[in-house]
């Protein structure tokens, strides 16, 4: 059955004016473009939106689409309750996302304002979330690729923290927004709760951190350093934590440790 969209011209206005006041707030009126995808597209993409494509299932429906020839992922708000906090969500997630080109970080393609809440298109990361596989793999994941995960993330956030004149905070890292793509290299992902931060602006001891059974020999050492990094990130003070530049720095010193 093809789906409807009711109102569309009208959500089309209301969420381009809100997209462009975001842009114009976070980018010092310098926005970038984004492509701005048709409803009637979309439906196209993935099939009139067929429950086979779908991807996962955690904070938005993500559907596999495919885009004139390209694989992509359609990130549509179904089954979430519509409000302004949601319609925010999704277009925080367009505004920020598309000032980021980083291969740590899961490349925003465009959205669509045609529907009540606006949707998403994005890089296909067909891998799963980190939250995934800690809860589904009977094998712990080994201590090196845990840093290697851990590294390519912090360099992730060093990017998003340093590179763009306005820096941007992601807010919300954990396992569920840390995707594998099909070569499993970690890539950092959603940002709605991200915020930007405008010029001039700032934004317990080893066994209690670290679970003892999950260390094998000769890793108690380098676990231990990564125990006391953790214990910095979470400083009361922010002029006692670490920048993310420093944690990436101390991650790579700590693939020395034996």
């Amino acid at each position: 059955m093809k789906r409807k969209f009711e109102g569309k011209e009208e959500y089309f206005m209301r969420n381009g004016a809100l997209l462009l006041e975001k842009q114009i707030a976070s980018s010092d009126g310098k926005g970038i473009p984004i492509r701005i995808f048709t409803a009637e597209e979309l439906n196209k993409a993935t099939n009139n939106y067929d429950t086979s494509l779908i991807n996962s299932r955690i904070q938005s429906t993500v559907y596999k689409g495919n885009l004139d020839g390209q694989i992509v992922a359609v990130k549509t708000p179904e089954r979430l309750q519509v409000s302004s906090y949601m319609i925010n969500f999704f277009l925080n997630q367009a505004v920020t996302q598309i000032q980021i080109n980083h291969k740590h970080v899961v490349k925003l393609l465009g959205c669509c304002l045609e529907t009540e809440i606006p949707i998403l298109v994005q890089e296909f990361i067909p891998n799963g979330s980190l939250a995934n596989h800690i809860t589904s793999n009977s094998v712990p994941i080994s201590w090196s690729d845990r840093l290697h995960i851990a590294t390519q993330i912090a360099d992730a956030v060093t990017y998003i923290h340093c590179v763009n004149s306005n820096p941007i905070i992601h807010r919300d890292i954990r396992p569920n927004n840390i995707l594998f793509d099909k070569n499993y290299v970690p890539k950092l992902s959603n940002f709605g709760l991200s915020v930007v931060i405008p010029p001039g602006k700032t934004a317990g001891c080893h066994d209690q951190i670290v679970d003892a059974s999950k260390v094998e020999k000769g890793e108690r050492v380098q676990s231990l350093a990564y125990a006391t990094l953790a214990l910095k990130c979470v400083q009361f003070k922010g002029e006692e934590r670490p920048t993310m530049m420093e944690v990436a720095k101390e991650l790579r010193r700590s693939k020395g440790i034996t």
